[in-house]
């Protein structure tokens, strides 16, 4: 008795939903129909309003065919490789005359370097990722993932506004008084351009520093920039110079590494006469002119900087 019932409920109840189906699959044909009926008759409308712009009408909703957008993908892919190419052949040429001991550089770094440089089409901007990828294979881990996002989304008057700034930069500070100093400074960054570096996390300006020096008598403090040595001398029993100034970020000091900086002369006669104020202190130089050994230069003699 109980499975007669069931069963006769069951069927009740799946007559009722099959009703229940077909009534909204009637209801959803009509709309559809309805909606296919309105967009036919906007489509009539708009052909009789505008027939006599059906050319220039296609002309600029054309939708170009496949093969078209296979080429350009082609092309896009060919001059990324292009660009990839170019990168690694001007690191290439910087390794050329180098020794590089065998071992392996990161496979996470070397995949963010590539995906970041086939985009890089300014061949300024492409010899200074072809250095940094030279310098990561001579010594691994020499340039973090964090500076390379930040030279990924630099420009290259960004780049160009880095190498202006990287000509003052005296034992990872910029000697922010310098124009007090001499008022003629060539090229002195303005505060806006310390900011503009100081937003790609480069420059610390919002937090000035002072760089205190250990100088050791006689030989004094040594720094090198290019083939420039500079030496800070005692010329009393002191052995302590404090420069106030903007610090390069631990990004700032990587990206700096690989710039061809000179300072400027005019920058270095400020810091000179900064320096020797007190008399306690001299700002020498000399340039060098071979090496001796892998820790020693031949260098020229020692020459005091005017103020």
């Amino acid at each position: 008795m109980l499975a007669r019932w069931k069963a006769r409920v069951m069927g009740e109840t799946d007559q009722i939903e099959a009703q229940g189906k077909s009534r909204v699959l009637h209801i959803n044909a009509q709309s559809h129909a309805s909606a296919i009926s309105l967009i036919g008759e906007a489509i009539t409308d708009a052909r009789k309003k505008y027939s006599g712009s059906d050319k220039l009408l296609q002309a600029h909703i054309e939708i170009h065919d496949s093969g078209e957008i296979e080429s350009r993908l082609t092309f896009q892919e060919k001059k990324r490789t292009e660009n990839i190419r170019s990168v690694v052949e001007m690191a290439a040429e910087n390794l050329k005359d180098q020794e590089v001991n065998n071992h392996e550089v990161d496979h996470d770094w070397v995949a963010r370097f590539f995906a970041d440089i086939q985009d890089i089409t300014s061949e300024q901007m492409q010899r200074l990722w072809a250095k940094i990828l030279a310098g990561e294979i001579e010594t691994p881990g020499r340039t973090s993932l964090h500076t390379l996002a930040i030279l990924k989304n630099m420009t290259q008057r960004d780049a160009k506004l880095f190498a202006n700034i990287s000509r003052f930069v005296f034992c990872d500070v910029i000697f922010r008084e310098a124009e007090k100093y001499q008022k003629n400074v060539s090229g002195f960054p303005s505060f806006g351009e310390f900011l503009k570096l100081e937003s790609y996390n480069l420059v610390k300006v919002s937090q000035t520093v002072t760089q205190t020096l250990q100088v050791q008598d006689p030989r004094g403090f040594n720094f090198q920039v290019g083939n420039t040595l500079y030496r800070i001398a005692a010329t009393r029993n002191e052995n302590l110079v404090s420069i106030p100034g903007y610090a390069l970020t631990p990004q700032g000091k990587e990206l700096y590494g690989f710039v061809e900086a000179t300072l400027d002369s005019t920058y270095v006669s400020a810091l000179a006469k900064f320096i020797s104020t007190g008399g306690h202190f001299k700002l020498e130089q000399a340039q060098i002119i071979g090496e001796k050994d892998h820790d020693n230069h031949l260098i020229s003699s020692w020459k005091t900087v005017k103020c």
